[in-house]
């Protein structure tokens, strides 16, 4: 071999052992930012599970909250039935007091009108 193409297929090894470096340096980097990823992955799966917990607790919730407004709602309706009867039993109670003030109001008349025969 001549001692030009030694030299020429020594520069080419020097060439390639950079070119095996620089891989390796890049191959090292990719392993640091995939272990940082899988790191970061892991986290995220951490969180999306304390969403799906919070998410079913809020599901629950919403179910509790709409179970108490059914129940509010059936007991507002018998309320305003109640305050219905009462306002119809309040009526006739006025009806009734009316009739009997203007039976008083009559007999104080007739009362009024026996005194005064009476008296002549």
């Amino acid at each position: 071999m001549s001692e030009e193409r030694l030299e020429r297929l020594e520069n080419l090894m020097m060439d390639l052992l950079k070119m095996v470096g620089a891989n390796n340096a890049v191959v090292a980097e990719l392993k640091t930012d995939v272990a940082g990823l899988r790191t970061e992955v892991a986290g995220l799966k951490t969180d999306v599970a304390v969403l799906k917990t919070d998410v079913a607790g809020l599901k629950r919730n919403q179910e509790l909250f709409r179970e108490e407004l059914f129940t509010l709602s059936a007991r507002m309706d018998d309320i305003q039935k109640d305050i219905r009867e009462i306002k119809e039993r309040l009526f006739d109670v006025n009806m009734n007091a009316n009739y009997a003030v203007s039976m008083v109001i009559k007999h104080d008349k007739e009362i009024f009108a026996l005194k005064e025969r009476l008296s002549q």
